[in-house]
């Protein structure tokens, strides 16, 4: 039997419904247990997404904060859906709690960004903790599709 990811999702805007739908998609290797969004309300709407296209619903735990979120549920990945200019230091807070990175486009608003979150990466390759191909988790994630490298080593399906 395949590995389960259990993953979150930080940031609920416009693009999330796409990570919903990513995630609904690959439901026998992938579980959502949060959402997390500083507008709860964001977050609330994405975890009802999620729920209904389960059959037999799903718990998934709601946060304004993300470290709290990090700290308390402790996902496999967290895939980063919110403004551009914040993924940098989210995805550098999601590999030093221990989690694979997935981020939305682009990855960062200059190289400086970029390459501290590949400098980020670089400690955790021997635990696999990679920053994922920016891009959505359903390109990511998708039958028969692998994550490109970010000259970080190998990239396996989310």
């Amino acid at each position: 039997m395949p590995e389960t990811y259990v993953i979150s999702l930080i940031g609920c805007g416009r693009i999330s419904s796409k990570h919903i739908e990513a995630a609904l998609a690959n439901k026998e290797r992938v579980r959502l247990i949060a959402c997390c969004d500083p507008i709860l309300n964001r977050a609330q709407r994405c975890a009802q997404e999620y729920r209904a296209g389960l059959s037999s619903g799903g718990n998934i735990v709601v946060y304004a904060d993300y470290h709290e979120m990090l700290a308390k549920e402790k996902p496999s990945i967290c895939a980063i859906a919110t403004e551009s200019g914040y993924h940098p230091r989210i995805a550098i807070d999601c590999l030093e709690a221990g989690s694979h990175v997935i981020c939305e486009k682009p990855m960062a608003l200059s190289t400086r960004d970029a390459d501290a979150m590949i400098d980020a990466a670089r400690p955790t390759i021997e635990n696999s903790r990679y920053v994922f191909r920016t891009g959505s988790m359903r390109q990511c994630s998708g039958r028969g599709r692998r994550s490109k490298r970010v000259g970080l080593g190998r990239c396996s399906m989310a």
